[in-house]
């Protein structure tokens, strides 16, 4: 026989004022490990990787082949206020999951109210996406190197030889995505 021996409890409700008053009872409120868990919006450095990892979870779930979310639509989840809190924030990416086409999850993708909240950047309306070979290009090279080296526990090494390449050429495309562990440090600091 399996016997079940911690629950996670939520309430909206101070449950020690209630097992004081008797509204509720004592020594099951001392069984309690209570803990305050701020909304969404009291905790913007937590929705990075919240939407990361909401995204992963609706891509698998939608068989999608989206590999990121781009700054972009990234800085209009991080700037909404989500009074709905984390379902919320949740049932945007999923639809934004939905929606999507590529590899990256773009602004457009989100629902047209969180995208209007964005303030836009420096004062200037927010810039159509370059549409260009280019830049589509490098969007899924970047895409095919970060998967490269998650899969591959982030050794360069192995990285390289799944992708083709010399360690060295992975270290260049490293550099000119942004993808260098320092670089990465600092772009979350800068969030």
């Amino acid at each position: 026989m399996f016997v079940v021996s911690e629950v996670i409890v939520a309430s909206n409700c101070d449950l020690e004022e209630a097992a004081t008053s008797g509204r509720f009872r004592q020594d099951l409120y001392y069984r309690f490990m209570p803990f305050h868990l701020p909304a969404l919006r009291e905790r913007p450095k937590d929705i990075e990787a919240l939407a990361r990892g909401t995204a992963a979870h609706f891509t698998t779930k939608f068989r999608k082949e989206l590999f990121t979310i781009s700054r972009e639509a990234m800085r209009c989840l991080e700037s909404f206020p989500w009074p709905g809190n984390i379902r919320q924030m949740e049932n945007a990416v999923q639809q934004a999951v939905l929606v999507s086409n590529g590899s990256e999850l773009l602004p457009e993708h989100l629902p047209q109210s969180i995208r209007e909240h964005t303030p836009p950047t420096n004062g200037k309306p927010h810039a159509p996406p370059v549409e260009t070979l280019s830049a589509s290009i490098d969007v899924v090279e970047r895409n095919f190197i970060l998967k490269a080296l998650e899969r591959h526990g982030n050794s360069r090494a192995r990285a390289a030889e799944a992708l083709g390449i010399s360690r060295v050429t992975l270290y260049k495309k490293m550099k000119k995505y942004g993808l260098m562990p320092a670089t990465l440090r600092g772009q979350h600091q800068a969030s």
